[in-house]
């Protein structure tokens, strides 16, 4: 009885914990913090006048940013459907987030940093990431905001 006593505690701690952690800390600290509300659809380009390169969602808790982004067009403009899967803080209209390409093990991954315009319908910055055959490579990277 007493090892059932302890599983169960164990269990409602580590909800408690979680609980904690993923939701209420965050919540708590964006509205603290007054960071920008930026839950929409977006499309994002290479180039700021450039084409459309992609689409991505973005969904928020408070200062915590998640993203779920595709890549349609590739850098060297060939067609491509990469999924992305982007998470991190925003602190007033700072985005700083790390990526992961869906289904690459953690093979492809890198950062992002985006600062919000003060309409916050446009956001641009730079990607960054390891490459082994040249090293760290970054690039210019804009996302605007579709109604």
């Amino acid at each position: 009885m007493d090892i059932l006593n302890m599983a169960v505690s164990a269990l409602v701690g580590a909800i408690v914990v979680w609980v904690t952690r993923d939701f209420i800390i965050p919540k708590t600290a964006g509205i603290f913090l007054k960071s920008a509300k930026i839950t929409k659809n977006w499309q994002f380009k290479d180039k700021f006048d450039g084409g459309v390169v992609g689409q991505a969602t973005i969904t928020q808790l408070g200062n915590t940013i998640k993203v779920a982004a595709i890549r349609t067009v590739s850098r060297k403009g060939e067609q491509t459907n990469r999924k992305f899967t982007y998470k991190g803080t925003i602190r007033e209209r700072n985005i700083v987030m790390t990526f992961e390409q869906d289904d690459s093990g953690g093979s492809v991954c890198g950062a992002i940093v985006l600062r919000v315009n003060s309409s916050l319908n446009e956001m641009k910055g730079n990607t960054l990431y390891y490459s082994d055959s040249s090293g760290v490579l970054s690039y210019p990277i804009y996302f605007i905001a579709t109604v």
